[in-house]
């Protein structure tokens, strides 16, 4: 059985990470996780440059929360994960999928990312 005191999130590849945010993910969050997954469509650099170190920050503190309440609670959690691993979870499986996309866009030698007016523009939001 997983011992989340011993667990060590920061050292976890991307798909592991995202299960752990997946199950974690609260319903009245100011984060919107699957609109953040939908939006790695038209922005798959997301995946390293910025969901990757939210997600992990959010994964330790929750973690690090649960490891504070009872058994019952942290095996809620390990039967959550299991339950996605197993592929019962349809959604869970669909948004994984984008990310994996995201993540082979972003690492194939023949794959560029384009511009777009959208992203331009989004782009120049950001760095005002």
């Amino acid at each position: 059985m997983l011992d989340i005191n011993a667990f060590n999130i920061g050292q976890c590849d991307i798909s592991t990470l995202f299960s752990y945010r997946y199950v974690l993910d609260k319903k009245d969050d100011i984060v919107d996780l699957h609109q953040d997954i939908r939006d790695l469509r038209a922005f798959p650099e997301r995946i390293a440059d910025s969901y990757q170190a939210e997600w992990t920050s959010y994964v330790k503190r929750e973690l690090h929360n649960i490891s504070k309440r009872s058994q019952k609670e942290k095996a809620a959690l390990i039967t959550s994960l299991q339950m996605l691993e197993s592929g019962q979870d349809e959604e869970f499986e669909a948004l994984r999928e984008i990310i994996n996309t995201a993540i082979k866009v972003n690492i194939s030698p023949d794959v560029t990312v384009m511009t777009t007016p959208l992203k331009r523009y989004v782009s120049q939001l950001l760095t005002l």
